[in-house]
């Protein structure tokens, strides 16, 4: 273990530093472009045929009408209210005597 932390470091005057960071190499710009291309071509895509595509917006239908209100008027029962005779003794005003 020493020996592998010692090959990762290096000290000069008495300071220590890492190892240089190994470097990177990339494709050329053309490289990239065959590669792209090759990769879309095996990528998925979005089917195109007419029965795939998703269809227009349609027209919103109307607003519900308001049904007609039935009309009470055509009623041909005539009402009859009870009509007690004493109905008047009940509203008999009562005179304080003095």
């Amino acid at each position: 273990m020493e020996s592998e932390s010692a090959s990762k470091k290096w000290v000069i005057a008495g300071i220590q530093f890492m190892t240089p960071l190994k470097p990177i190499y990339t494709k050329r710009e053309t490289e990239k472009k065959h590669e792209d291309d090759d990769a879309a071509k095996e990528c998925c895509t979005t089917p195109t045929s007419p029965e795939s595509v998703i269809p227009c917006l349609l027209k919103c239908p109307g607003a519900p009408r308001k049904r007609k209100a039935i009309s009470r008027s055509h009623c041909n029962d005539v009402r009859d209210y009870f009509k007690p005779p004493e109905l008047e003794s009940v509203f008999i005003r009562f005179v304080e005597r003095a």
